[in-house]
């Protein structure tokens, strides 16, 4: 998570909570990250009525990470591809076959696995973007026959979008097939603390403690209650990136004198995430229900 999403983030969880808000003064809110130009807070901004609110950063990050890298979220994308053997065996001497059908996507993939006695072996293919049904048949065929196990177990052919497997042994073979398409992981592998700092700037006092207090409510609610917020405003999914708020305190100072402009100082700390993204291939994971009828039962593998 980058420092300009941390403040895009709480930047966001703040406005929701002054929303319908009109200042005594009768301009509007206006809320950013970083110091405000000097025209803000001049004749056309807080001096007009307008209340402002800076974000802004006070100090360098400390390393807060508790733990070893952990998986943050998975985000899978289904497989258009499907595959479907004709039965959960081969036959000593026998064919069975893998038909594939549905829509072929590309990063579609097949995995086949098989199992003689209490030894399973699997081989895979992986679709390319110009990849047909039938082409994707004959890649995974040719997977399946370059595997050295495989191979001296069964013989595999493709015929349009059917691939044909000749049991080559005078024994059983179970016979299982999976599907899946490329995906990412989030990986946390640290957290960062970092001192942040709300500015209310206002024109009148009034407004200035009333938008105060309903910002620190706003994160005293959110430390509360869940704690964290999340980082949605990714436009692409979401990689399970959550920003901790801790509520610190506040200051402001009023003279004898009356001033011409009002601030409010809110202090808040903000831990963030690390976050690395990479593949996976869900496909090479777990084929289930290998099943064969020579007196073992079925029983779930993994193809590396």
């Amino acid at each position: 998570m980058t420092l300009a999403r941390v403040y895009q983030l709480l930047q966001a969880a703040l406005q929701g909570a002054l929303a319908g808000y009109v200042p005594q003064s009768g301009g509007q809110v206006v809320m950013g990250i970083g110091w405000p130009a000097e025209d803000a807070l001049m004749e056309g901004g807080v001096h007009s009525g307008n209340v402002y609110i800076s974000l802004f950063d006070r100090s360098p990050a400390r390393n807060t990470t508790r733990w070893l890298p952990q998986i943050s979220t998975m985000n899978i994308t289904a497989a258009g591809v499907t595959a479907a053997v004709s039965a959960p065996q081969i036959a000593a001497n026998g064919t069975a076959t893998v038909t594939l059908g549905g829509t072929l996507l590309a990063n579609d993939a097949v995995a086949v696995a098989l199992r003689r006695g209490s030894t399973t072996a699997g081989a895979s293919a992986r679709a390319g973007g110009a990849d047909t049904l039938d082409t994707f048949a004959t890649a995974l065929a040719d997977a399946i026959n370059a595997d050295a196990t495989l191979a001296a177990w069964v013989n595999a052919s493709a015929s349009g979008a059917v691939v044909t497997l000749q049991n080559l042994l005078n024994v059983f073979l179970g016979l299982g097939t999976g599907v899946g398409n490329l995906g990412t992981l989030g990986i946390e592998y640290h957290r960062f603390m970092r001192q942040g700092q709300v500015t209310v700037w206002a024109k009148r006092h009034d407004d200035r403690d009333a938008v105060g207090d309903m910002l620190i409510d706003a994160m005293a609610q959110i430390e509360a209650q869940p704690g964290f917020i999340e980082d949605t405003l990714s436009s692409s999914a979401s990689y399970g990136e959550y920003l901790r708020v801790i509520l610190s305190g506040d200051e402001w100072d009023d003279g004898e004198i009356q001033r011409s402009l009002y601030k409010r100082h809110i202090f808040v700390e903000l831990e963030h995430p690390q976050v690395v993204q990479i593949d996976a291939w869900p496909v090479l994971a777990t084929i289930p229900q290998i099943t064969a009828t020579v007196g073992y039962p079925a029983a779930q593998i993994e193809v590396a």
